[in-house]
């Protein structure tokens, strides 16, 4: 996540990547959201090591880059 902070902070994302890349964090923030303890859902165990929390940077840029298409 810090490495996607840096690389919007430079301006090293184009205007139509940057569109595509919130409207995907965004529609994740919504899944993530629906699937609380609230609903009945999952409730992630920190100590576990999994989900994006321990994701490395490279692999959260290639999620990224999957779900838009474009790597």
């Amino acid at each position: 996540m810090e490495s996607l902070e840096r690389h919007l902070a430079a301006g090293a994302i184009d205007d139509a990547v940057r569109t595509r890349v919130s409207e995907r964090l965004r529609n994740l923030l919504w899944k993530i959201d629906a699937t609380g303890p609230s609903d009945g859902g999952p409730v992630a165990d920190p100590a576990a090591g999994d989900g994006l929390a321990s994701a490395s940077d490279d692999e959260m840029f290639a999620l990224i880059n999957k779900e838009l298409g474009i790597g």
